[in-house]
């Protein structure tokens, strides 16, 4: 009897797991927490990014970081199960394994390069297009005198970090300081600020969620009521990972394939 099936489809014989960084399934991304952020009152100055004012939006990107990442996986998987295997010889199973791995590995790095590439599109539209940040980072308004009396119309200007202007195209990321219990300026170790609360998200890392004076520096409750990281729970990215980092692997941490050699005959 000739026969009946032209190729053998891999969603037959490949199970695939998937660990999100831990991020993606910490009490950070919940949006119950993100909406408990206190927003607080920004510093009114043209020079001072308050870190904590942009908190909400910080992690409301990564949030949204991690749910994207979640569907291009599974869209990933989804077109890769659905190809077929075909062959006009019998295929041992580590070369079904090998073969497998290599189509599979193609699928997910096509996803990764296609959502990496319009993120970077969406980023220079709006920086090279000098839009106005919602939050107002990037610009304020002001009157061209101090003089009160002044009758000129109000003007928006650009604000100025480290002697960067948020009309440079490409940003002005920098380091943030915080006032302690002190009063003392403290570095807050990987969180960055810029004109635009997308590119300082993705330039920042997520040190100070693992350590509990750095957590508690940035938000007022303790870090008691909260799972912070731990170092231990990735395996492939470290503490001081950047954002950009992350999602340019879609927020993966490890993944891998399972072979049933026995449904493939």
């Amino acid at each position: 009897m000739p026969c009946s099936k032209i190729g053998i489809a891999y969603e037959t014989f490949v199970v695939t797991h998937v660990d999100f960084h831990q991020v993606c399934s910490s009490t950070f991304v919940k949006q119950i927490w993100i909406n408990s952020i206190i927003l607080q009152n920004p510093v009114v100055s043209s020079t001072i990014y308050d870190i904590r004012y942009y908190l909400k939006f910080f992690w409301e990107f990564i949030a949204g970081f991690c749910s994207v990442s979640n569907s291009t996986w599974v869209d990933a998987v989804t077109s890769f199960s659905a190809l077929r295997i075909v062959s006009p010889m019998a295929i041992d199973k580590q070369n079904l394994r090998i073969q497998a791995q290599i189509i599979l590995d193609s699928s997910i790095l096509t996803a990764q390069v296609v959502l990496t590439r319009h993120l970077l599109a969406i980023r220079r539209t709006t920086t090279e297009n000098q839009f106005v940040s919602g939050l107002n980072a990037n610009v304020y308004l002001s009157y061209s005198s101090p003089d009160l009396n002044n009758t000129n119309i109000p003007k928006m200007w650009p604000r100025v970090y480290n002697n960067c202007s948020c009309l440079n195209y490409r940003g002005c990321p920098h380091s943030i300081l915080i006032n302690n219990s002190h009063q003392q300026s403290v570095t807050i170790p990987g969180m960055i600020g810029d004109c635009f609360i997308g590119d300082a998200t993705l330039a920042s890392t997520l040190e100070s969620y693992y350590n509990s004076a750095c957590f508690s520096l940035l938000h007022k409750e303790s870090s008691k009521n909260v799972s912070l990281l731990l170092n231990s729970s990735s395996n492939h990215f470290l503490t001081n990972s950047t954002i950009q980092m992350f999602f340019n692997e879609t927020m993966i941490d490890s993944w891998s394939t399972e072979i049933m050699f026995e449904s493939f005959y």
